[in-house]
């Protein structure tokens, strides 16, 4: 599992940046998700069109690394919304969950790796 927090604003470069960092550092033919802590984030900072090219690095992620999903752990209504949004991108390449609990994103996580 690929466990990352996210503060302040999140933009399109920085998922496109972090996408070039997990494709440089895990080896290949691993199966991996990702639990993004969201709680810390204030906005997002991205237009439509930049968050469709989020699918391609996801899409690349996932052919190339393995990716099976994302959980995101969030904790006010703002930042399930902006959750949502992304997942609405995001989802059209692995499973994500949005979620309020530790606990939850735990047990979301374990769905994700062992759903066939």
């Amino acid at each position: 599992t690929v466990r990352i927090k996210l503060s302040d604003v999140l933009t399109s470069r920085d998922v496109i940046e972090y996408g070039l960092q997990v494709t440089a550092e895990l080896p290949d033919g691993i199966t991996f998700a990702e639990l993004v802590d969201f709680r810390g984030v204030d906005d997002i900072s991205m237009s439509y069109k930049e968050s469709i090219h989020l699918q391609t690095v996801f899409a690349d992620l996932k052919q190339n690394k393995g990716y099976r999903g994302t959980v995101m752990l969030v904790g006010t209504d703002f930042q399930f919304g902006m959750a949502r949004m992304l997942s609405a991108v995001i989802g059209e390449v692995g499973i994500v969950h949005v979620v309020r609990e530790d606990e939850e994103a735990e047990v979301a996580l374990k769905a994700i790796l062992t759903d066939d």
